[in-house]
């Protein structure tokens, strides 16, 4: 039984990321997410963000943004890089949503 709360999608979209990694570095990274929902995503990532810090995502094509948190850490690692699961601050204006629909 699926135990989230929206449905996920899978697609792939390119981001930025702007977080403190585990040592509270501050670092930006181009990379992707691996698949979204209303409230959350999971992010490919070769560096690990601080739990229950607060980050930004931005598409790569600067046609969106929104801060996140990390919720939960489960780390799988796939060439060299690591999975996060985080969940949006506000997830009122979904602006992920909208790459369903094309209308970005």
């Amino acid at each position: 039984m699926n135990k989230r709360r929206d449905e996920r999608h899978y697609k792939k979209i390119g981001v930025k990321i702007q977080a403190p990694d585990e040592n509270g570095d501050f670092f930006e990274e181009e990379t992707y997410l691996e698949n979204f929902s209303k409230n959350g995503c999971c992010i490919v990532t070769s560096r690990e963000i601080k739990e229950n810090a607060s980050i930004l995502i931005s598409s790569l094509d600067g046609e969106f943004d929104a801060e996140a948190k990390v919720k939960k850490i489960w780390q799988k690692e796939i060439d060299g890089k690591l999975k996060m699961g985080v969940e949006f601050i506000d997830s009122k204006e979904n602006w992920l949503m909208n790459y369903l629909d094309g209308s970005k």
